[in-house]
């Protein structure tokens, strides 16, 4: 049976994890980097503070094997010195890069009564050192050897030497100055250092190597570290397009689906909005009623708002005398001089019959005093034209909603506010007593 792409991919995961590990492994198979330094084709030479006016000497046993003899005549003092150099680079300005290397194989023989010697750098920095004097001014790195230490190849870290008082002391000791710097080294050599007995000192260099790695761990680490993160990006890459191409595969089922979606949510709205409008007066149902009633409860909203109930005087006697038809359109008539007249944030509906309910925010007893008053008077004055002319009156009962109250108070008291309206002889106005001190 053929492999799933989910499992070709997944073996060749298996295959780079493999691999990943071997790399990690192999990292110590790597050859090192070598830079023979003794014996080589750079300038060798002696020097002692004799070419400066004392008398200790240096002289060349043998140059070929760098073996050479320095004698302190005098006692030991802090200004005599005597060592060999080799020149890096020019030996002038331009030298070599020894940053790159780890350590410094050294095989040293030595025959005298010192008990330390040195081993040193000098790193030429434009920011400190001439070129007129560089053998003076470059930074002096150096590390020091007990003799003890010198019977094998001695290997001396490139992170122990460190800069040299004396030339911290004459140069300055800012942060920069006190690092030792490897990246330009002019001259690297062997010495005694200050204080060292007088006698003859004699110095075999057999071999000097610096040893550094061609990658070091770190980056080689950070190399397999690379090639997962390529590799991840690839797959993830993979996968994208992938999906990409499913979706634009797909993309023309989904705006029909979109489109579809759209249709019959229009037509949900629609028919939602119809079942909440009463059909004969184009005002709320019952149902919409108690949708924004329900709205008014939840967030206990009644305070200062008004409930005007109107109710058509004599209907019945219009559905008698002009039949049912006839009292249909007065109610479609009366429903449309509602909607005309109320604002925008009041809801007006149907309640039931002949019967209508305005529910009117923000609103005092006076206000909805001005509203009721105002409908009353245009339906009062209106002829109504159906088969005959005639007239039409209201009766209006109004409440105002106090502090936590609900729609059944605020109703109450309006339905009985309507009832003294009817009773008073109709086609009036009457707002409930508990308001109409509020007015």
């Amino acid at each position: 049976m053929p492999s799933s792409p989910s499992q070709i991919r997944l073996r060749w995961i298996y295959i780079a994890f493999l691999l990943s590990l071997l790399a990690i492994l192999a990292h110590g198979l790597i050859p090192h980097r070598k830079l023979q330094l003794v014996p080589s084709a750079d300038i060798a030479s002696l020097y002692s503070d004799e070419q400066s006016g004392g008398n200790t000497r240096a002289e060349w046993i043998d140059r070929d094997s760098y073996h050479f003899r320095c004698t302190y005549i005098e006692e030991a003092a802090s200004s005599k010195y005597c060592g060999m150099n080799i020149a890096q680079g020019d030996g002038l300005k331009q030298g070599v890069d020894f940053s790159h290397f780890k350590y410094i194989a050294l095989n040293l023989e030595y025959t005298g009564n010192a008990p330390i010697l040195r081993v040193y750098f000098r790193h030429y920095g434009e920011n400190y050192s001439t070129r007129s004097d560089s053998q003076r001014t470059a930074k002096y790195n150096r590390s020091l050897i007990p003799i003890e230490h010198l019977h094998d190849t001695l290997t001396l870290n490139i992170r122990q030497f460190t800069v040299a008082d004396w030339w911290i002391a004459r140069y300055g000791a800012t942060q920069e100055l006190l690092q030792p710097e490897f990246t330009n080294i002019i001259n690297l050599g062997i010495d005694t250092p200050a204080n060292t007995p007088v006698g003859v000192h004699e110095f075999r260099v057999v071999s000097m190597e610096a040893h550094g790695e061609w990658i070091s761990r770190e980056h080689w680490y950070l190399f397999i570290g690379c090639f997962w993160f390529v590799a991840l990006l690839l797959v993830s890459f993979q996968k994208y397009v992938t999906l990409r191409r499913q979706v634009s595969d797909s993309a023309q089922k989904l705006n029909e689906a979109i489109t579809k979606a759209r249709k019959l949510e229009a037509e949900s709205a629609k028919y939602r909005e119809l079942s909440q409008i009463d059909q004969l007066t184009q005002t709320l149902n019952r149902r919409g009623l108690m949708q924004t009633i329900d709205r008014y409860d939840h967030a206990k909203n009644w305070f200062s708002t008004a409930v005007i109930l109107l109710d058509v005087d004599h209907f019945k006697q219009i559905n008698d005398n002009y039949g049912h038809n006839s009292g249909d359109k007065v109610l479609a008539q009366i429903g449309r001089i509602l909607r005309e007249n109320v604002r925008t944030q009041d809801d007006v509906g149907r309640w039931g019959g002949e019967e209508f309910i305005l529910i009117c925010p923000k609103t005092t007893a006076a206000g909805a005093t001005a509203i009721a008053e105002k409908i009353r008077a245009i339906i009062d004055y209106k002829t109504f034209s159906i088969e005959n002319d005639f007239r039409v009156s209201v009766s209006v009962g109004i409440s105002i909603g106090h502090r936590s109250e609900h729609f059944e108070d605020v109703y109450h008291r309006a339905d009985h506010a309507l009832y003294e309206a009817k009773n008073s002889g109709r086609n009036c106005v009457v707002v409930a007593a508990e308001d109409a001190a509020l007015a």
